[in-house]
């Protein structure tokens, strides 16, 4: 943690996945659905124990409204999900990423 910038630079650039879960809900629905629907496999072992885990990239409560956001592809293991929805997960998951590093949904600021 860095409470003061004691150099030049310091530049922070985060990406605001919950700006993307809802535009990505408002502008292509069908892409939020199933990446609200198909559960990602994570998994992280160390020495012990292992984490082991499933759970969509979005998830929704009863309502539809936007819960939490998933993204840790270094702990994403392999995708278990019905073959006729694999391209349209894919492309989905893809948008996404895409999204996470386009200018519109950074959030930006120098360390003062």
């Amino acid at each position: 943690h860095c409470l003061e910038a004691q150099a030049e630079g310091g530049e922070n650039s985060f990406a605001d996945s919950f700006n993307i879960a809802e535009s990505m809900k408002q502008n292509e629905p069908e892409m939020f659905k199933i990446l609200s629907e198909i559960p990602i496999t994570y998994h992280k072992q160390h020495e012990t124990p292992r984490m082991f885990f499933r759970r969509p990239l979005f998830t929704v409560d009863d309502k539809q409204n936007l819960q939490g956001v998933h993204y840790s592809p270094q702990f994403e293991g392999p995708l278990e999900a019905p073959p006729d929805q694999m391209t349209l997960f894919y492309q989905a998951y893809k948008t996404f990423v895409k999204k996470l590093e386009s200018p519109q949904f950074r959030v930006r600021f120098l360390m003062e």
